[in-house]
């Protein structure tokens, strides 16, 4: 939310561009990447005034690629953009589509709306500026972002090299098995997906077959479970809470699927040291074993 609100002050702060009695709806249009990526930014007037912006990375555009026509990509995306969002009176493009696209995007949007939405290629003093302030954000978000992902990219790496792994983990999938007073014993398993958490991936197990507290037992029916659904994706790395024996049971588990080429660590918590003389508190960090 600050990044948003710092953005919509720099944009704010430019404001005197724009006719404060103008009152047409408009979006000013503007796009930066790189061989890797495209992000589409959108800046909403409402009267005359900017009131936010909105951002859209678009993965796998090369937009420096001779053969990615803007023409075609910026319309296909815009086109799917204004499914879900308020059409305006004008839309304001930094490239110019030409006549016939013009035409048919204009028809496309009057079926959605029931009113005539003018696309325009933004030239002229105000609108070349709103496409500018477009642009500028679009910079400036696509580098926040790159920079996040690659962030991202050096922590799974170092990750990788730690744990002596094959491949960095896109996916990594975590179970815990947790109870209350030895009873209603579950397994909760986390999920992060290029390092960040996939909360749309995470599941809950009731502990089905074993009885009383029993672990290593409750570990093995719950990755048995998730296993036989083969229409997830497997994970780049497994992770169990627990020492030495909560692996040795996933290990077992995964041989016994055929899955032993799936790499898989337990992650210990660390340990309270105290020897009752002193006022401070020691503890062990916590431990992960291969």
């Amino acid at each position: 939310l600050r990044d948003s609100m710092t953005a919509v002050k720099s944009v704010l702060e430019r404001q005197a561009v724009i006719n404060a009695n103008q009152d047409n709806d408009q979006d000013a249009i503007g796009f930066f990447g790189d061989e890797e990526a495209c992000l589409v930014e959108t800046l909403h007037i409402r009267q005359g005034r900017v009131i936010g912006t909105r951002a859209h990375m678009v993965p796998g555009l090369n937009i420096h690629d001779p053969h990615e026509d803007p023409r075609e990509w910026l319309v296909s995306f815009l086109n799917q953009y204004y499914e879900d969002n308020i059409i305006p009176d004008e839309v304001l493009l930094p490239v110019d589509i030409g006549p016939e696209i013009q035409k048919l995007f204009e028809a496309v949007l009057y079926t959605r709306s029931g009113r005539d939405t003018k696309i325009k290629f933004g030239t002229g003093e105000k609108g070349r500026r709103l496409v500018e302030m477009a642009t500028d954000n679009a910079k400036a978000h696509f580098e926040k972002q790159k920079d996040s992902q690659e962030e991202k990219r050096r922590g799974l790496d170092e990750i990788k090299e730690k744990l002596g792994l094959k491949k960095r983990p896109q996916r990594i999938e975590c179970f815990d098995i947790s109870n209350f007073q030895g009873t209603e014993t579950v397994a909760s398993q986390a999920v992060f997906e290029d390092g960040r958490p996939a909360t749309e991936h995470y599941r809950r197990y009731k502990i089905k077959t074993v009885d009383g507290v029993n672990d290593f037992a409750s570990m093995t029916e719950v990755l048995q479970r998730r296993f036989a659904h083969k229409e997830w994706d497997f994970p780049d790395l497994l992770v169990v809470d627990g020492g030495k024996g909560q692996l040795s049971m996933a290990v077992k588990v995964l041989e016994d699927l055929g899955l032993q080429d799936i790499p898989v660590c337990g992650l210990a918590k660390g340990r309270t040291a105290a020897d009752f003389q002193s006022a401070d508190v020691k503890s062990t960090e916590e431990r992960i074993f291969l």
